[in-house]
């Protein structure tokens, strides 16, 4: 076959908090690679969504950093390179697995033979995962977790390079109105930036109100936005998140978590007639406030957009890596935020979605 999809690293308990280090000694092109992970659920206890579980995902090469974030971002990054969300399965139910999916990609598409890694072209490349599998709430009496890649086998490519990912920036927003600049880098071509504006029960744009990209002291300003009109384009380019949650409803309110954090809209059915279920706001914000006039199981379809808070700016046709924006040509490029209006004080986070080509 032409490709080939390998473990890393075969299942493996995870119920201690620790950094695993894994080499990357194989020596067929990778197109990407992929991180699962299950917990196994106590009760009725769920304090964030379980892609919080992942804290950090490195691939390194020494002192060199080729991929970074946690296992949010890589999962909103994700959605923006493939328009669908990695699989998330949420539950809190008593014995039952969350399962979620957290994947690497190197290339624009799945098997993208202009664009792959090539562990040949590094001297000792390392994929450090970063996990605590309390982190999504409670005490769950099990967790593991298993890697696998999706290589090229019979069919040997030549890429040009790869998609180089990493958390670039980080900062805490604060008053009202308020601005903050940031010196972007300028070393390689990128694909896209990608922003969080994370605060429990707003959305980004409270956190975020406004970006400015601008080159060269202001000499040219490819974006000046406010976040929700940029936010009007993404939700028509990209589809509704999906995601499935099997809950422990009681007869009080309680918080559930999923991906989408704007536009949310639930649907629920319980186990009994008397199982009625109802948000206690509207619009609706993450974490869910669901009320439940019974206690009982419920089956739930959660829908929206901007995963994990997550935004991004287009900078080119993202198929075309001759469109993408050529950063190398500029002396300087500042990103500016705007806070919100909610005078929240939320995280912002700033990826970046490089081009590294390999040494001619």
């Amino acid at each position: 076959m032409n490709h080939r999809v390998a473990t890393v690293l075969s299942e493996e308990s995870i119920t201690t908090a620790a950094t695993k280090v894994i080499d990357l000694d194989m020596a067929d092109i990778i197109s990407r690679i992929q991180i699962n992970v299950e917990v196994e659920m106590p009760g009725d206890v769920l304090g964030d969504h379980p892609a919080a579980v992942l804290s950090n995902i490195e691939l390194v090469d020494g002192s060199d950093v080729l991929f970074s974030m946690s296992g949010k971002e890589a999962q909103a990054l994700d959605y923006f390179q493939n328009g669908i969300m990695p699989l998330n399965a949420i539950t809190d139910r008593d014995g039952n697995d969350c399962i979620t999916v957290f994947n690497i990609n190197f290339g624009r598409f799945l098997y993208d033979e202009m664009l792959a890694f090539d562990p040949k072209k590094f001297r000792n490349p390392q994929l450090k995962i970063t996990h605590n599998y309390a982190a999504c709430g409670g005490a769950p009496s099990d967790a593991r977790m298993e890697v696998r890649a999706y290589l090229f086998d019979e069919k040997v490519p030549a890429p040009m390079g790869f998609l180089m990912s990493k958390e670039y920036y980080q900062y805490t927003s604060g008053l009202v109105d308020t601005y903050h600049s940031v010196d972007m880098p300028l070393d390689y071509i990128t694909r896209r930036y990608m922003i969080l504006g994370t605060a429990s029960g707003y959305f980004c744009q409270q956190v975020v109100n406004e970006i400015r990209l601008s080159e060269d002291n202001a000499k040219r300003i490819p974006y000046d936005t406010k976040v929700w009109q940029l936010l009007k384009y993404l939700h028509q380019a990209y589809p509704r998140i999906e995601e499935y949650a099997h809950i422990t409803g009681l007869a009080a309110t309680r918080a559930i978590y999923a991906s989408p954090t704007q536009d949310i809209v639930l649907n629920g059915i319980g186990d009994a007639v008397t199982n009625i279920l109802s948000v206690s706001a509207i619009p609706t914000k993450m974490p869910i406030t669901m009320d439940i006039t019974a206690d009982g199981a419920v089956s739930m379809q959660i829908s929206g957009y901007d995963p994990h808070y997550a935004f991004i700016l287009p900078l080119g046709r993202a198929d075309d890596p001759a469109d993408w924006y050529d950063v190398t040509k500029l002396g300087n490029l500042k990103l500016r935020f705007k806070a919100g209006s909610a005078g929240v004080s939320g995280v912002v986070e700033v990826v970046t979605e490089q081009l590294r080509k390999y040494a001619a």
